[in-house]
C-alpha cells in the first residue's frame, strides 16, 4: 500500500495573487520558486486553503511518498 508524508506551510495571499486587475488570479514568483523547490524535494500540493476570514493567509498541503515507499534510510 501506498504511504505518504506530509508537509503544511502558511503563506501570504499576496503571495497568490497581486492586488491590481492585472495581477488577480496569478501565481507570484515568490510562490512559484516556493513550489518548484518543494517539487524539486518530491513534493506535490494538494491543496491551498484560506485560513484566514480575510482569506490573507493560505494553509498548503503537500504531500510526497515516504522516504521508507522509496527505500530511503531515515
Amino acid at each position: 500500500m501506498q504511504t505518504w508524508e506530509y508537509e503544511t506551510t502558511i503563506l501570504e495571499a499576496s503571495g497568490f495573487s497581486g492586488h491590481s486587475p492585472q495581477a488577480k488570479g496569478k501565481v507570484t514568483e515568490r510562490v512559484l520558486q516556493y513550489l518548484n523547490e518543494m517539487g524539486s524535494q518530491g513534493w506535490e500540493l494538494v491543496s491551498a486553503t484560506p485560513v484566514t476570514s480575510d482569506a490573507h493567509y493560505h494553509m498548503l498541503y503537500l504531500k510526497r511518498p515516504s522516504k521508507k515507499e522509496l527505500g530511503i534510510d531515515g
